[in-house]
């Protein structure tokens, strides 16, 4: 299985339809990643997209979409193994 990351064009689109359009038709990719720079203004084009059906996701890169908080895409914005109880937590519930 082989799936193409939104990190590749998620800084570019606006809209989160036109992003995985981008992605389906363009490059012919069935299957998509979403990735840690998903923001949350392109949450409802993709959830638009995913009840119609019209794409599948493989896997969800944390965090996605991203914190409010944080104003560019960090895979490791916050750390599980943090000295900072608070930074733990905060990753704990931004991952659920």
């Amino acid at each position: 299985m082989i799936a193409f990351s939104t990190c590749w064009n998620s800084g570019r689109h606006t809209a989160g339809e036109e992003m995985l359009r981008e992605i389906k038709t363009e490059l012919e990719f069935d299957l998509i990643e979403l990735g840690h720079g998903i923001r949350l203004s392109l949450m409802p084009g993709i959830q638009k997209m995913f009840d119609a059906g019209k794409v599948r996701f493989t896997s969800l890169h944390n965090f996605c979409p991203l914190p409010v908080e944080v104003m560019v895409a960090s895979p490791d914005c916050y750390k599980f193994s943090a000295v900072s109880s608070e930074e733990r937590e905060r990753a704990v519930k931004q991952t659920f």
